[in-house]
C-alpha cells in the first residue's frame, strides 16, 4: 500500500544552499528577537503602580554623610512579575543654585547583582527652585516573584558645608511644601512606587511559532516536491493553496512592522480584507507576466519594502505612511540624515518571514499552469478584473464601511494599526485625486462669485514677512508644564499688546507634514475636503490663485525663503506656480549658522533683513524655518532647560523646548530689528505642526479639552507690526482659527483690499473658526455635527474644488483682482 503522503528529496545544490542560509537568518531572527527588550514589552499588560510609605535609612541630619545610603527590599507580585520601573521621591533643604550639590546614585540590585543602576541629576532641578522631585529608575525586566531585590539611594560624593540635606519624603501637598515623617528612633519616612505588570506570553510566543510553521513549509518547498496519494497534487490546487499561504505570511512580515501585536491587534474581518487585497496584488502582476512565482515574490518584498519605509515613518513622525507621501520620497531621502536609524531585531524577522514567502512561494515555480494559451489568458485576465474590481470596492467609503475596515482622519495612526499597512494605504489612495463635490455646479460657483465684489484700490501696503516657524507648539498653553525656565516668553509677552495679536492655528498634521499646512495657509485650502500629505505635488499642478499672486497684484514682490533644498515638498515648481517671484534656498542665502547641522532661526532672519533691504518695492516674504526639525537626539547639545513637571525621562522632549526657546529668543530679535525700521512692516508667524517627541509628553502636557480638537493639532500664531494694528476685524487674542485662514487674518492686519475668495474665507470664520478633518467649531466653540447640510460649507467645498480644478472652469476674478 502506497504511502498517503512522502517527500522528494532534491539534490540541488543552490536549493539546499538557500535553505540552509534561511535556516540560519529565520534562528538568528528568533534568538535576537527574543533578546530584544522590546519584544518584552509589547507583551506588556496594563501597567500598575504601587506606592509604599516605608521607614527606614538614616537618622534625619542637616548633612548627609558620604556614606549615607537609604535602602527599600521589596518582591514583585506573582502575578505581575514584569518591572517596569522604581521611582523615589526626593526634597532638599535648600534650592540655592550657589550650593554644592551632592552626587546620588539609585540602584536596584539582587544580592550582589546589580540590574539597573543611575546616578541622580539633582542639580539639574533643585537649583532652579523645585522643591521636591520624584526620581524613576527605568529597569523593564521581567524577575522572579520569589526572590527579594533592594533598591538603595546613595551619597558617592560629599563636598563642603554647603551641601544641602536630601531628605526622601512623601508627595507635596502643595507646591513649596514637603514632608519627612520622623519615627521614634530617627530614621524618616520614604515614599517608594515601583511599577509592575503581567505578562500575555501568547504575544512573545506567536512571533516565533509563525516563523516556525513558516520554515517549516519553505523547507518543504526548497528541499523537494510533495507526493499526495502517489502523484504531485494538482498544479491550480498548489497556486490557490500558496497564494493564501504566501499571503498569509506576508501579512505577518508587513504588520509586526505596523504594530507591536502584529496580526493579533487587528480583528477578524480587516485580517480577511487584507488577505484578499494581498492576493488581489498578486493576481494584477500575475496577470501581466504569467508567472505565478515571481509575482508573490516581487509583491511580497515590495510590501515588506514599504512596511519598512512606514515603520521608520511611525517612529520619526509618529504617523503612517500615505500614497500622496510617494510625492515627497526626495524630500523624506533629504531629510533623513537628521535621524538616526540602527539595526532592529523586529527588521530581521520580518527580513526572514519575508523569504520564507519566496520560498513557498517556489512550490510553483517553473510549472505552466495550462497548456491552453486561451485558456490561461482567460485566466489571467479574470484574475486581473476581479482584483481590480475588488481594490475599486475598497477605495469608496461605502465599500470600507461595508468591509468593516472604516477610514479614520482624526487618527490615522490608529486606523492604520487596526485595519492593516496595506489596507489603510489602498484605502487613501483616493486622497491623490480630486473628487466634485455633492451640488457642484458653475451656476452655483457664478452665484457664489455674484455677491462679493473685490476692488484693488489701497493707500498702504506695508512690508509683509510671513513666517512659517518648523515644530513651534505651544507646551505651556494648557499650564501642565513646568520647567526650570520659560519656552515661549516673549510670544506670550504679545497677548494683549496695541501692535499685536495672538491666538491659535490648527493645523493638518502633527509630527510631520509640513508642506500640507503651508499649503492651506497659502491658499486657503481646507483638510475637510481635501487632504493631502504632499499637496505641491498632487493639487498645485498649474498655475494657482494663492496669496502670493494676489499680493503680486497689489504691487508686491513676493519672495520664498527656505533654508533646505529647493527640491523638498516640490516647491522648487510649486512656489512659481503659486505666484511668488523668486524662491531663495539654502543655495542662495547667505550668513546661515548652522547648530545639530540645521540654520538657526536667528541667522535665517538676520538673512531676510538684509533680503528685505534689496527691494524697492513693497515686499511679501514667506518664510520657512528650519531650525526645530525632527530628529531631538543630538548629542553635542546645550540644554540649560530642564523639564520640572511631568515626571519621567524625556531626552527628546527636552531638547526639543531648549529649541523652541531659542526660535522666541529669535522672533524676539526680529521684531526688535523692525521696531527700528521706519517703513510699516507686519509679520505673521505661525507653528507648522507638533514636534515628533515621545508621546507620553504630549498627552500628559496636552490636556483635552472639549471642543478644542485634537491638541496635537494646534499651534501658536502672532501678528505684530512695528504700528498700532486695527484690530476691528480681526479675531480675539488667544482665539482658535483654523490655519486655512490666516492669510484673510493678514490682509485685514495689512489694511490691505480681499479677493472675492478671501472676504469669503473671512465670513467662513466669523461663523466657523474651525473647519478641517477634525472636526467643524463653531463661533461659540461647539462641535457640529458634519452630517449636517450646512449651505455655507457646502458653498466652501464647492469654491475649493473650483480653485484647484482645470483653470479653465475657474472663476477667474473670484480667486484674483484680475480676469
Amino acid at each position: 500500500m502506497q504511502p498517503l503522503f512522502h517527500l522528494h528529496l532534491t539534490r540541488n545544490p543552490v536549493r539546499i544552499a538557500f535553505a540552509i542560509l534561511l535556516t540560519v537568518l529565520c534562528v538568528g531572527a528568533c534568538v535576537w528577537l527574543c533578546l530584544s527588550p522590546d519584544m518584552l514589552a509589547a507583551a506588556v499588560d496594563e501597567l500598575d503602580t504601587q506606592e509604599d510609605l516605608v521607614e527606614g535609612g538614616a537618622p534625619v541630619s542637616p548633612y548627609l554623610s558620604k556614606n549615607f545610603t537609604l535602602e527599600y527590599e521589596f518582591t514583585v507580585p506573582d502575578e505581575q512579575p514584569y518591572l517596569e520601573e522604581v521611582g523615589v521621591c526626593l526634597a532638599p533643604d535648600s534650592t540655592d543654585p550657589n550650593d554644592d550639590w551632592p552626587q546620588y546614585t539609585m540602584t536596584l540590585s539582587r544580592e550582589d547583582e546589580v540590574l539597573a543602576s543611575e546616578v541622580l541629576d539633582l542639580q539639574a532641578h533643585f537649583s532652579v527652585g523645585e522643591y521636591w522631585h520624584y526620581y524613576f529608575l527605568t529597569v523593564e525586566q521581567l524577575l522572579q516573584p520569589d526572590v527579594t531585590y533592594t533598591l538603595s539611594i546613595s551619597c558617592d560624593a560629599y563636598y563642603t558645608g554647603n551641601t544641602p540635606g536630601m531628605r526622601v519624603s512623601v508627595h507635596p501637598v502643595e507646591e513649596g511644601e514637603f514632608s519627612c515623617f520622623e519615627t521614634d528612633d530617627g530614621a524618616f519616612a520614604a515614599d517608594f512606587s515601583i511599577t509592575t505588570a503581567s505578562l500575555d506570553y501568547s504575544l512573545y510566543y506567536l512571533p516565533l511559532i509563525l516563523m516556525a510553521i513558516a520554515w517549516i513549509v519553505a523547507m518543504f518547498s526548497l528541499l523537494g516536491d510533495i507526493i499526495w496519494c502517489g502523484r504531485r497534487p494538482s498544479l491550480i490546487v498548489m497556486i490557490l493553496f500558496n497564494g493564501v499561504l504566501c499571503a498569509f505570511f506576508a501579512l505577518c512580515a508587513v504588520e509586526n512592522l505596523n504594530n507591536s501585536g502584529g496580526i493579533f491587534y487587528m480583528d477578524p474581518a480587516p485580517i480577511l480584507v487584507n488577505l484578499i487585497t494581498y492576493i488581489c496584488l498578486y493576481l494584477l502582476l500575475y496577470a501581466p507576466t504569467g508567472s505565478p512565482f515571481f509575482s508573490i515574490c516581487f509583491v511580497s518584498v515590495l510590501l515588506t519594502v514599504g512596511s519598512v519605509v512606514n515603520y521608520f515613518t511611525l517612529r520619526f513622525r509618529g504617523t503612517p505612511v500615505m500614497p500622496t507621501d510617494l510625492f515627497a520620497a526626495t524630500t523624506a531621502a533629504n531629510v533623513m540624515g537628521q535621524y538616526e536609524i540602527g539595526p532592529d531585531p523586529v527588521l530581521l524577522w520580518s527580513g526572514a518571514m519575508t523569504l520564507c514567502v519566496c520560498a513557498i512561494a517556489y512550490m510553483v515555480a517553473g510549472r505552466p499552469i495550462t497548456r491552453k494559451a486561451f485558456l490561461h489568458a482567460g485566466m489571467r485576465l479574470a484574475g486581473l478584473g476581479g482584483s481590480l474590481a475588488f481594490l475599486m470596492i475598497l477605495n469608496t467609503t461605502g465599500g470600507c464601511i461595508a468591509l468593516q475596515v472604516p477610514t479614520n482622519a482624526w487618527d490615522p495612526t490608529s486606523a492604520n494599526q487596526q485595519n492593516g499597512f496595506v489596507v489603510h494605504f489602498v484605502e487613501n489612495a483616493r486622497s491623490m485625486f480630486l473628487s466634485k463635490p455633492d451640488g457642484y455646479s458653475s451656476a452655483r460657483i457664478e452665484e457664489i462669485s455674484s455677491r462679493y465684489d473685490a476692488t484693488s484700490e489701497t493707500d498702504q501696503m506695508p512690508n509683509i514677512i510671513f513666517i512659517m516657524n518648523e515644530s513651534l507648539a505651544d507646551f505651556e498653553a494648557n499650564g501642565e508644564l513646568l520647567t526650570s525656565q520659560p519656552i515661549l516668553p516673549y510670544l506670550h509677552s504679545l497677548s494683549g499688546q496695541s501692535n499685536a495679536l495672538t491666538g491659535y492655528v490648527q493645523i493638518p498634521a502633527s509630527g510631520g507634514g509640513t508642506s500640507t499646512s503651508e499649503f492651506q495657509a497659502l491658499t486657503g485650502i481646507s483638510d475637510r475636503d481635501y487632504y493631502a500629505t504632499a499637496p505641491y505635488a498632487t493639487h498645485v499642478l498649474r498655475e494657482t490663485p494663492s496669496l502670493p499672486s494676489v499680493l503680486s497684484e497689489l504691487g508686491y514682490t513676493s519672495i520664498a525663503a527656505h533654508p533646505a533644498q529647493a527640491g523638498n515638498w516640490n516647491r522648487d515648481r510649486a512656489y512659481e506656480r503659486l505666484g511668488f517671484d523668486e524662491f531663495y534656498d539654502i543655495s542662495k542665502l547667505r550668513g546661515l549658522v548652522n547648530l545639530r547641522g540645521l540654520a538657526t532661526d536667528s541667522s535665517f532672519y538676520t538673512s531676510l533683513e538684509e533680503l528685505a533691504q534689496q527691494t524697492s518695492e513693497p515686499l511679501f516674504l514667506f518664510a520657512v524655518t528650519i531650525q526645530n526639525h525632527g530628529g531631538y537626539d543630538y548629542e553635542d547639545f546645550d540644554e540649560p532647560i530642564r523639564i520640572l513637571s511631568p515626571a519621567g525621562d524625556y531626552p527628546l522632549a527636552t531638547q526639543y523646548l531648549n529649541l523652541a526657546r531659542l526660535s522666541d529668543d529669535a522672533f524676539q530679535e526680529l521684531t526688535s530689528y523692525y521696531s527700528e525700521v521706519d517703513e510699516p512692516t507686519l509679520i505673521v508667524m505661525f507653528g507648522d505642526h507638533f514636534p515628533a517627541i515621545e508621546t507620553d509628553f504630549i498627552y500628559d502636557v496636552c490636556s483635552d479639552e472639549p471642543n478644542s480638537s485634537l491638541p496635537t493639532h494646534l499651534t501658536p500664531y502672532v501678528v505684530w507690526a512695528n504700528y498700532d494694528l486695527e484690530k476691528e476685524n480681526l479675531p480675539e487674542d488667544g482665539e482658535i482659527i483654523s490655519v486655512s485662514f490666516l492669510q484673510s487674518v493678514l490682509m485685514d492686519a495689512a489694511g490691505l483690499p480681499k479677493t472675492g475668495w478671501q472676504q469669503f474665507l473671512s465670513d467662513v470664520m466669523d461663523e466657523y473658526p474651525v473647519v478641517s478633518k477634525f472636526g467643524t467649531l463653531d463661533a461659540q466653540g461647539e462641535l457640529v455635527d458634519d452630517s449636517l447640510d450646512i449651505p455655507l460649507l457646502q458653498d466652501y467645498s464647492c469654491l475649493q474644488y473650483n480653485l484647484l480644478s482645470s483653470s479653465r472652469s475657474r472663476a477667474k476674478a473670484f480667486f484674483s483682482f484680475t480676469e
